[in-house]
């Protein structure tokens, strides 16, 4: 047996066919390991394999003899033509396993295509990667941590380096993000001619993507290194929604404490306040400003930004005043002086805060929002294009008391922070007509129009705030209305007094409505401001076992703990919900759940496993299903939706499908 006698059988007419005799000399210990390794050579060319693989097929096993044999020196070659034969008989674990048997005999770049054959050798190189990389994320997936065979992670790298030799980044970048591969990542970041680019596009994906928390958090924590060091000015702004991401609110305030120092930074510390207060949870946000905040209290200063201040209300009477328990009829009518205010203007009591730096002063003011809620109230005044037409067609077509309720809250979100009264005051009369709960909807839809009105808020709502006087209504809707307005005017803001002043009225207020309002209040008041304090005095409220202020109760303590997760105040919430018999309580505590988990993701799945499977107790199924909807909020998670589909083909209570079929949306939502 000899090369001439090989080459005149692969090139005979019709090409090379019944390859039994050179299946022998791999067979036969009488032949050398020279002609073993010129067959197994020679076999691993598809021009002759493509012809002949069914035959190579009956003696794999002598095939795989030689690869086992130490004293052979084409044992990586043997490996590939097992490889291949593999392949073609549609084996392709074995065949990639083998491949990897092959080492750097397997070449990932495939060779050019043949005249008859074709792109052979291109489909085979293809299926291994293909197989290897599956088989590489099905172990990440899995969450094991060492790699257990180190054939497959170097068979990985160099896919890795070829892809990064021949300029693929964006190739690289995403599969190191889906295998997930840190340094492959630093990789193709550090190779990119554009890395600014690259670790945005790293990012956006692994915020937007469905990943681990953990991986998540270990790649940001490499952009941040990144950011710093590979940029001669380092990109803070990225640096801070990183911080953000990864719940680091001590570090943001101490780089915002190193740029508010330099003045060269200093308007770029402002910027990332704006940041802060538009992107970061009230909690993170106050976390940072107690970072911020000197050893002695610290109060706003007033000259930072002007104060609007309104006029003295005006009380415009009804000529239908008779009914005692009709609304106050006293609109307070708001004059907004409507000149742009200048946010950040210098001041020199500013200077004067002790150890704190009129930077500072600015900086903190920004992140409270007290600079994003005057501006943004002052543009809603200037742009207020509502069309009062629309609520008078409402108004004039009202024949139910819910139609009636319904337009009053229109009212409300039509003239959101736009400190518009028109329609209550020149509808006086009309609005008289609304008794109880429609009495309180139409009093705190006032805390809607004049979202953000803080320095008047009492002044504005004096009317209708609780009072000990004989004037005060019997039932205490206006007054529980007034207290949840009052939450409302300093949604998104944290302000001690009113937290103070609405914790009051839960403790010691008369009714059940004053003490729902006060509730509601609360909850919009300190939202995600995990407040211990707060969440005990709504606990407390609860407690009571009073239908009306328990159900607002729930629902606030949901808002005031919202995405804390905390696992004693879950665990409590729902053995309320399986313990008590209200049917009121057992729906706020539902929503208040269910907003512990706001934005966990994952974290959310134990207690997820315990309510959705609680067989006898559909309010805890319903629990169980909301806590989804907020946990995965705007992730499209295709898992989520699947099961979410599930309870709404197989649950058997109507109000679980129902909350099934919204949650759908909520996880949807982009």
């Amino acid at each position: 047996m000899n090369r001439m006698m090989l080459n005149i059988w692969r090139n005979r007419p019709g090409g090379p066919s019944n390859s039994s005799a050179f299946m022998r000399v791999l067979e036969s210990p009488r032949y050398s390991y020279e002609q073993k390794q010129m067959v197994v050579e020679a076999f691993n060319e598809w021009d002759i394999l493509n012809n002949t693989w069914f035959e190579v097929a009956d003696s794999l096993p002598a095939i795989e003899d030689l690869f086992e044999d130490k004293k052979f020196a084409a044992r990586n070659a043997a490996a590939l033509l097992a490889s291949k034969v593999y392949f073609c008989l549609e084996q392709y674990e074995k065949a990639m396993d083998w491949a990897l048997h092959a080492d750097e005999e397997f070449c990932l770049n495939p060779k050019p295509p043949l005249p008859v054959i074709g792109n052979k050798d291109e489909e085979y190189v293809n299926k291994m990667v293909e197989e290897a990389l599956d088989s590489y994320k099905a172990l990440h997936a899995n969450g094991e941590e060492n790699e257990p065979d180190q054939r497959l992670a170097k068979f990985i790298n160099r896919i890795f380096d070829r892809h990064i030799q021949s300029g693929q980044l964006n190739y690289v970048l995403a599969l190191a993000i889906e295998t997930k591969r840190l340094d492959k990542i630093e990789a193709a970041i550090t190779a990119s001619s554009d890395p600014a680019a690259m670790m945005h596009v790293t990012m956006t994906t692994v915020v937007e993507g469905l990943f681990n928390p953990t991986f998540r958090s270990h790649v940001l924590f490499l952009l941040v290194i990144l950011y710093q060091k590979r940029f001669a000015t380092p990109d803070y702004l990225s640096i801070i929604h990183c911080f953000i991401r990864l719940n680091q609110p001590r570090d943001c305030a101490d780089l915002l404490l190193k740029l508010a120092e330099d003045p060269e930074t200093e308007l770029l510390a402002y910027q990332i306040a704006f940041d802060l207060h538009e992107n970061a949870s009230h909690h993170f946000n106050t976390v940072v400003l107690d970072r911020l905040t000197p050893s002695d209290p610290w109060e706003a200063n007033e000259s930072i930004a002007p104060k609007l201040e309104p006029e003295e209300p005006t009380n415009l009477s009804s000529p239908h005043s008779e009914d005692s328990d009709a609304i106050d009829e006293s609109v307070p009518n708001v004059e907004v002086d409507e000149k742009k205010p200048e946010v950040l203007e210098k001041s020199e009591a500013a200077g004067n805060q002790g150890n704190v730096t009129a930077p500072l002063v600015r900086i903190r003011s920004i992140i409270s929002g007290l600079e994003t809620t005057r501006n943004h109230m002052h543009f809603l005044i200037k742009n207020n294009h509502t069309d009062m037409l629309i609520l008078k067609e409402m108004k004039d077509s009202v024949r139910t008391a819910t139609s009636h309720n319904a337009t009053l809250i229109a009212n409300g979100l039509m003239h959101l922070g736009t400190t518009c009264d028109d329609f209550l005051r020149d509808n006086l009369d009309w609005i008289s007509k609304a008794t109880n709960w429609n009495k309180f909807n139409a009093v705190a839809s006032l805390g809607l129009i004049h979202r953000g009105h803080e320095e008047s808020a009492k002044k504005l709502l004096d009317p209708y705030l609780p009072k000990s006087t004989e004037g005060s209504d019997l039932y205490g809707y206006k007054e529980g209305g007034a207290l949840f307005a009052y939450g409302l005017m300093h949604a998104n803001r944290v302000v001690d007094d009113v937290i103070q002043y609405l914790k009051g009225h839960i403790s010691h207020g008369m009714t059940a409505p004053i003490r729902h309002g006060a509730c509601l209040g609360l909850g919009v008041a300190a939202m995600q401001t995990h407040n211990y304090d707060a969440y005990t005095v709504l606990h407390d409220a609860l407690r009571q076992d009073e239908t009306i202020t328990g159900e607002a109760a729930g629902v606030a303590m949901g808002l005031v703990m919202a995405g804390s997760l905390n696992d004693r105040l879950c665990r409590e919430m729902y053995r309320t919900i399986d313990e008590t018999r209200h049917d009121k309580i057992q729906r706020g505590l539902r929503t208040g759940v269910a907003l512990l988990a706001a934005g966990r993701q994952d974290d959310c799945e134990p207690y997820v496993a315990d309510l959705i499977n609680a067989k006898r107790n559909p309010v805890l199924r319903g629990a169980g299903v909301n806590m989804l909807a907020m946990a995965y909020v705007g992730t499209g998670n295709p898992s989520v939706v699947a099961r979410l589909l599930d309870k709404v083909a197989t649950d058997p209570n109507n109000d679980v499908k129902r909350f099934a079929a919204t949650a759908l949306g909520f996880v949807l939502c982009k």
